[in-house]
């Protein structure tokens, strides 16, 4: 009978330790997210890519309305996306002008919501900028999942 009874604290043991990791939706999540994309063109079409800093990526397509979560980011590679963020005062830039194609990044934090647009013809895109969302896009492809 002893037995038994460690036998089931034993499950009921590891039926809490091995919890998977709470999933959060770009409206759910509190902490800081990053969304990049792009948004106009001929079709009026936007596309954005949600990184949390938790190291979720989600993608949205307004073509065929589809949030879909693609995986998880190293937190490693997280870290540098939100740490080049701040280092190269992305945020603080007062950039707005879109266009007929516009491209955006977006950060919200607990103080609220920050956002750069890029695309029109009356202001001069940085290139930190320019190369930050290369390289956010090369992130968001390399962590998309192979079976979407």
């Amino acid at each position: 009978m002893q037995l038994k009874n460690l036998f089931f604290a034993l499950f009921i043991f590891l039926g809490f330790s091995c919890s998977t990791p709470k999933i959060f939706t770009p409206d759910s999540f509190e902490g800081k997210m990053l969304t990049f994309g792009s948004e106009g063109g001929f079709a009026g079409t936007t596309a954005e890519n949600y990184i949390f800093e938790n190291g979720q990526l989600y993608s949205f397509e307004s073509k065929n309305g589809n949030l879909i979560e693609q995986g998880r980011i190293d937190q490693s590679i997280v870290n540098q996306i939100f740490d080049t963020y701040e280092t190269f005062g992305i945020g603080d830039l007062q950039l707005n002008d879109p266009g007929n194609l516009s491209y955006f990044i977006k950060m919200k934090t607990a103080d609220g919501e920050k956002m750069i647009k890029w695309g029109g013809m009356n202001a001069e895109t940085p290139p930190i900028v320019k190369q930050y969302f290369k390289n956010l896009g090369q992130i968001a492809r390399k962590y998309k999942n192979v079976t979407q």
